[in-house]
């Protein structure tokens, strides 16, 4: 198996991770904010999760989930065995709100996301560990000014047979 092949198949399985998990992330959060009427959050299908795009211009404020690799690093452990370190970026972008609206739904997609992460860091066993480095909150995303988005830069570390 390639190296690009175990990045795709680690993404995946953050994808399916996250598709099967989420939910009960986002319930809690509206649980505790008191105010779903308010600031409603969408629930993700599996269409509305996509590995690799970041044109923002397409989306029409429907709540999307793009799941980006920005960096992959080896580390020879044995022969025929290698540790991969994958970085990439959740992001959640939201529109058709108030832009007040908006930033909050962001936030809580965000904390909803890490709060899942930190409750099992493993994703089930699907990875070896995936970590929160950062979230940012990014409002009126160029040349898409109607559009709010929340990045949650993840960590993912895996050993790999080669």
């Amino acid at each position: 198996m390639t190296h690009t092949s175990h990045t795709e198949n680690i993404l995946d399985n953050v994808k399916t991770f996250i598709l099967a998990n989420l939910q009960t992330y986002l319930s809690g959060i509206l649980v505790l904010k008191g105010d779903s009427k308010d600031v409603p959050l969408d629930m993700f299908e599996d269409n509305e999760i996509t590995i690799g795009s970041n044109d923002a211009n397409k989306y029409d404020g429907s709540p999307v989930m793009l799941i980006n690799p920005m960096e992959a690093k080896f580390e020879y452990l044995t022969l025929g065995q290698d540790k991969i370190e994958v970085l990439a970026t959740i992001s959640i972008i939201v529109g058709g709100d108030e832009e007040e609206t908006l930033t909050k739904k962001c936030m809580r997609y965000g904390a909803a996301l890490r709060n899942m992460i930190r409750a099992n860091t493993t994703f089930g066993n699907t990875v070896g560990e995936i970590t929160v480095d950062t979230i940012i909150y990014v409002n009126n995303i160029l040349g898409a000014p109607k559009l709010t988005a929340v990045n949650v830069n993840v960590n993912i570390i895996n050993d790999i047979m080669n």
